[in-house]
């Protein structure tokens, strides 16, 4: 009777909840005597066993507890950690599991564990791998099943015909225009000329009517007087074209170049008078006559601040 009483109390009193150890699961009770009194800071040898398939089946796991109960009479165990490496070869998909629970080696009751810890169940899926075959159509998996594709059918054809794309044993779909036309004026296209083997090596020549031709791409770049004049005057330029009397007999055109070799205003030797119509050239570009000086002697002087490298040349 006494066996009896001290069980069914012990059973309706414990608890069991996830541990934060992985691989484990906790365990709670409240141990009291026969008379129901709770035994306080009480030295206790606490044995766990689990049983598979049935309350008297096989015993896969037990671990002991030697441990003091608390001014409450209270016991926490956490479940596995005694003997973890045995702890975590159960199989928790291959029950049902029962839990036996001695104190002091007398058996107080066996229970089924109606939901197995989550944490372990999930580590066992995890940790289990399988393989995918594939036998000609069979395609199967470990301890799955086994499915059968379709037939592959022969190799398929893609035929153009027109705007027209295909695809044998398949569908048709038409293909846009080659291009898109902005507007529906059919008069401002441009259509190439058919190319003859004649035309190799040509290049296409508007005629200034709105056609075009193959013509040889030999271009002459010779350019006349007045052109390069007209050139000259669009970039920057200034022709020389005044004189300062009638006489051709007195006309003077000297060239004098001079590389700078060092930056800042300067006075450079010329080999000739600088006469006052002289032009002056920084780098190409005409500078105007505020910019030097020096007309009617044989130095000049820059008033601008030159870099090093530039060139300046004398028209004179």
């Amino acid at each position: 009777m006494k066996k009896a009483l001290y069980l069914i109390i012990f059973l309706f009193c414990a608890t069991a909840s996830f541990a934060q150890t992985p691989g484990t699961f906790n365990y709670q009770a409240v141990l009291r005597d026969a008379s129901g009194g709770i035994l306080s800071n009480t030295q206790m040898l606490v044995t766990i066993e689990i049983l598979q398939e049935s309350a008297d089946g096989i015993l896969i796991y037990s671990e002991e507890w030697d441990i003091e109960t608390n001014s409450l009479g209270l016991i926490n165990l956490e479940i596995g950690s005694v003997d973890p490496d045995n702890f975590e070869l159960i199989n928790w998909r291959n029950g049902p599991f029962f839990m036996a629970v001695h104190v002091n080696d007398e058996l107080l009751g066996t229970s089924q564990l109606l939901s197995v810890p989550f944490a372990m169940q999930a580590q066992t899926v995890v940790n289990e791998k399988q393989n995918i075959f594939l036998d000609g159509n069979q395609l199967s998996i470990t301890n799955g099943s086994t499915v059968t594709l379709p037939n592959g059918g022969s190799d398929q054809t893609l035929t153009i015909i027109g705007h027209e794309l295909s695809i044998s044993d398949g569908n048709t779909i038409t293909l846009p225009d080659r291009y898109i036309d902005a507007d529906s004026n059919p008069f401002n296209e441009i259509e190439l000329p058919e190319q003859e083997s004649a035309d190799a090596n040509k290049g296409l020549v508007a005629d200034g009517a709105g056609g075009v031709s193959w013509q040889p791409t030999t271009i002459d770049t010779k350019l006349s007087e007045s052109e390069v004049d007209d050139f000259v005057q669009n970039n920057g330029y200034q022709l020389r074209t005044d004189d300062g009397d009638t006489d051709n007999t007195n006309e003077l055109n000297s060239v004098f170049e001079i590389n700078v070799s060092s930056a800042g205003i300067k006075t450079y030797t010329t080999p000739f008078v600088i006469r006052n119509t002289a032009l002056v050239y920084v780098n190409g570009k005409v500078i105007s006559n505020t910019q030097w000086a020096g007309a009617g002697t044989s130095t000049i002087t820059l008033n601008i601040h030159p870099l090093i490298y530039d060139n300046i040349t004398i028209l004179n």
